[in-house]
């Protein structure tokens, strides 16, 4: 049952890139989030082993949205110096939470009734709320915007993300961006974007397609009570 939130995840990582260019990183962001805080919820008032189930692969499906798109999110709305910055912070939490959902579990287990498992469980979903509250105030990925042309829009979210540098790096970075933007939305707009699995399969015969999927680490409340759960 532990590791059964992998599931959900697997199937929710295949599918969730294209759902991001249909909706929107923000709102995927947010649905993930949600799809996440209900399933903490079904494990953290959970009656049964059949509703235990429901909440793992509800929690993977989330799993599964939010570590595909937000690295996607990051990469989109970062200068290029601080796209490994963000990505190490963003690992740098897992193993963070890792950590603490430890010391939680640890605490935890001298309470003597069921919520020795209940409280690390519910943790999670304290987690979900922050991130679901967080997308509702970050702005929509600029890339996504000139996908549905809206390149002002676009442009003013850009600068606003280069705000720390100098006036004049931003203004040559918005002209040269405004000249990337014209070029492909008037001759390759319909491929901006657009989730391609033909990017994975190589060209040459004789070699099997290759498949990557992504996985979150964002679950450290939930594995190791769960463990202990199930060998009591």
């Amino acid at each position: 049952m532990v590791a059964i939130l992998e599931v959900g995840a697997f199937c929710s990582s295949l599918v969730v890139g294209r759902v991001g260019d249909i909706i929107g990183r923000k709102r995927t962001i947010l649905y993930g989030s949600m799809i996440f805080f209900v399933g903490g919820a079904c494990q953290s008032f959970a009656n049964g082993m059949p509703m235990m189930l429901v909440g793992r692969i509800t929690a993977g499906v989330g799993v599964g949205m939010l570590s595909t798109i937000v690295p996607v999110y990051q990469s989109e709305i970062s200068p290029p110096h601080n796209r490994g910055k963000l990505a190490c912070i963003e690992f740098t939490g897992n193993i963070t939470g890792y950590a603490t959902s430890v010391w939680v579990d640890y605490f935890c287990s001298y309470i003597k009734s069921d919520y020795s498992w209940r409280i690390p469980l519910v943790m999670q979903c304290v987690m979900g709320a922050l991130l679901g509250i967080g997308s509702l105030v970050i702005v929509e990925s600029p890339r996504y915007l000139i996908y549905l042309n809206r390149v002002g829009i676009a442009l003013i979210t850009l600068g606003g993300f280069w705000i720390m540098i100098t006036t004049r790096k931003v203004l040559l970075l918005l002209q040269i961006f405004m000249v990337a933007v014209i070029f492909m939305t008037q001759k390759h707009v319909k491929s901006i974007g657009r989730s391609k699995w033909t990017c994975f399969c190589p060209a040459r015969k004789g070699k099997s397609p290759t498949l990557i999927c992504s996985d979150d680490t964002g679950l450290g409340f939930s594995s190791p009570c769960l463990h202990k759960l199930l060998h009591n």
